[in-house]
């Protein structure tokens, strides 16, 4: 299949700030750096981000391609019609303030903590949580490990 033969492809609703949130995203998920994902790494990405997709469904965002596997293109494409289903950044926000001292605008918190409880809840895999927000933890002078949630939503929210 073809860019121009796709008809799900909608570039138009995306910022180039969004694109290149997506194409790090895609990075991210392209384990093996070949350009290309498969429906391994989709699996893991939907684990990661909370979304329990089963086989089938992920098969069918890979079979609307020629070889089962996703190009950037084709991410966009699939993105533009899996990402409305994602919490709205208020929900994130909520979220992160349930984890941060109250009135700290930064919602900064304690990042091991905040793994325990995406990893108990499902929302991220055990071993994903560094891969995916680890640009988001800084450490302390005391050597406690802070998730920056005020970053993360800057960074989601482009």
């Amino acid at each position: 299949m073809s860019l121009s033969n796709s008809k799900s492809v909608t570039f138009a609703h995306y910022t180039q700030d969004q694109i290149k949130s997506l194409k790090d995203a895609f990075q991210l998920i392209d384990d093996n750096g070949d350009g290309t994902i498969s429906n391994i790494d989709l699996d893991k990405i939907w684990q990661a981000l909370g979304k329990k997709l089963t086989q089938d469904e992920i098969t069918n965002m890979l079979s609307q391609q020629d070889n089962g596997e996703l190009t950037f293109p084709a991410f966009l494409s699939v993105m533009s019609s899996s990402l409305g289903s994602m919490p709205d950044q208020s929900y994130i926000k909520d979220a992160l303030q349930i984890f941060s001292k109250e009135g700290d605008l930064e919602l900064s918190c304690d990042a091991d903590e905040l793994k325990e409880y995406l990893e108990m809840t499902g929302f991220i895999g055990e071993n994903l949580f560094e891969k995916l927000l680890g640009n988001f933890i800084s450490q302390s002078i005391t050597g406690q490990r802070i998730f920056k949630g005020r970053r993360f939503l800057e960074a989601v929210g482009e």
